[in-house]
């Protein structure tokens, strides 16, 4: 992560922070604001150049047989060694990140700590997601178009396969689903989950068309979790159903502000802790939510204020995170607490 363009980032939170509480999502003082950001942000020219090779994507292939000593693939080979019957989760990292991230290994661990018996295939495209963020932003297209080459090359059932992407690989997972559909003759993932899917340049400063980002269409359920919404995260709804803990923007146990706490650390290590807390809080949550059912109880709510008022109806809770029913659409809204685990009982924000 470039210190300089999260520094920048951190301006902008603080201001958009601040409005979002007032209800004021859509000022359009945010659009000025995000201005500051304009050259760091420009797009690296004509997209179009930026193609991704499938062998320099990699996918580190978990079974039931040996889960913690993945199989390595690369490309769109379709000799993998799994059991297609079963159902296949497909894990993307975001921007600046690979497949050796500690939240991948946890998730997947998670996976096979539970009675189900799952294939779990870890994507590592560091390759393009290690680039400026324009750059990697504009890798994402023919990145996704290579999964899902993969996807159907290895003959996976589709109503079998789930898409989990965080951040930047969260609008990976939106292009896959996309391409899938076009493979297939119409034919959808069962699933797609965004984790805080990434909102500069897909958001913000203006929001791209549907077919430019994830959205509820990209696959037969799409369950959003927002967790750093109009900062890092996506802030317009772009799921089946929109989770947003702590009204989805900042979390609790997170610096209030981001801004001051940054500056204040010495380290890079600790810079990025405090800087990316929130944003990073939705795999946190969803790893969390794989060992134990009704971990997370949301209320069906109109807003954030109505929320925080307590004017939210009980009796349309649903669950957050991995079993989320799929038959559920709109927004919900739940509190949680600062520290693991962060399931907390409901409406005590």
């Amino acid at each position: 992560m470039t210190i300089r363009f999260s520094m920048l980032f951190l301006i902008f939170a603080d201001v958009s922070t601040i409005l979002l509480s007032r209800n004021c999502g859509d000022c359009n003082f945010l659009e000025d604001i995000f201005n500051i950001l304009e050259e760091e942000l420009e797009p690296a020219g004509n997209c179009s150049y930026y193609i991704a090779e499938p062998s320099l994507i990699h996918y580190e292939v978990y079974t039931s047989k040996d889960p913690k000593k993945p199989s390595i693939y690369s490309g769109e080979s379709s000799k993998i060694n799994l059991d297609t019957s079963k159902e296949t989760k497909f894990i993307v990292h975001g921007w600046a990140e690979s497949g050796n991230q500690t939240w991948l290994k946890e998730m997947v661990q998670a996976y096979f700590n539970t009675n189900h018996d799952y294939n779990v295939i870890v994507v590592d495209w560091s390759t393009y997601s290690i680039q400026s963020y324009p750059k990697a932003v504009c890798y994402v297209p023919t990145v996704a178009e290579a999964i899902a080459n993969f996807i159907s090359h290895a003959q996976l059932q589709l109503e079998k396969v789930h898409v989990i992407g965080h951040s930047l690989g969260g609008q990976v997972a939106g292009y896959i689903g996309q391409n899938v559909q076009v493979l297939h003759r119409g034919k959808k993932l069962r699933r797609i989950t965004g984790l805080d899917a990434a909102g500069p340049l897909f958001c913000f400063p203006f929001l791209v068309d549907v077919d430019e980002r994830l959205s509820s269409d990209d696959a037969e359920f799409v369950d959003a979790i927002h967790t750093n919404g109009g900062v890092f995260g996506c802030f317009p709804d772009y799921g089946t159903v929109d989770f947003k803990p702590n009204c989805g923007t900042r979390q609790a146990g997170c610096p209030r502000n981001a801004l001051e706490s940054a500056l204040a650390s010495l380290k890079i290590s600790a810079f990025n802790e405090i800087v990316f807390c929130s944003h990073h809080r939705s795999y946190i949550y969803y790893t969390e939510s794989i060992y134990k059912d009704n971990c997370f109880l949301a209320s069906k709510c109109k807003n954030c204020l109505k929320f925080s008022e307590k004017l939210c109806t009980n009796d349309m809770e649903v669950e957050m995170g991995e079993y989320c029913p799929s038959d559920v659409n709109g927004n919900y809204y739940l509190s949680t607490k600062s520290k693991l685990q962060f399931k907390i009982e409901y409406n005590t924000l």
